[in-house]
């Protein structure tokens, strides 16, 4: 699933960014793409991306409403943001508004988002298997009495 996996990178550090772009590729994930701006990202929303690494030092807009305006439009991506070890205190209201979950930079950061990037496809597994069962019950129903 790596492979298949799309990948968005929204920071602004351009050097950040490219470090962590290849850390992504070394780790297997094939599809990443980088952005600058909250514009550039957002015009590329429509190609869905399963995940949208957001990095809360960025100073588009306010962080809290630029994951509100992904989860509003597409709340299937999962979004995990980044954020330096003193400004922690924002992770409840970014979990609160629907991201996935957080890393803080600098500490251990590529172990930590690889475990995240595992959960998020564990997850992706699950879900599938239970839509398909739901699915697959829907559809018995629906024949079942179509008889």
């Amino acid at each position: 699933m790596k492979e298949k996996c799309k990948i968005y990178l929204l920071q602004g550090n351009l050097f950040y960014s490219h470090i962590f772009k290849q850390n992504l590729i070394n780790l297997g994930y094939r599809d990443v793409s980088s952005f600058n701006t909250i514009a550039e990202c957002i015009n590329h929303l429509d190609d869905m991306p399963d995940i949208i690494f957001y990095d809360y030092d960025v100073d588009f807009l306010d962080g809290e409403d630029v994951l509100k305006m992904i989860k509003k439009f597409y709340p299937e991506i999962y979004v995990l943001f980044s954020c330096a070890a003193e400004e922690s205190g924002v992770v409840p209201k970014f979990l609160q508004h629907g991201a996935f979950d957080y890393f803080i930079k600098g500490q251990d950061e590529m172990r930590t988002v690889e475990e995240l990037l595992i959960n998020i496809i564990d997850v992706k597994k699950q879900l599938r298997r239970t839509n398909f069962r739901l699915f697959s019950k829907v559809k018995y129903m629906v024949c079942s009495r179509g008889k």
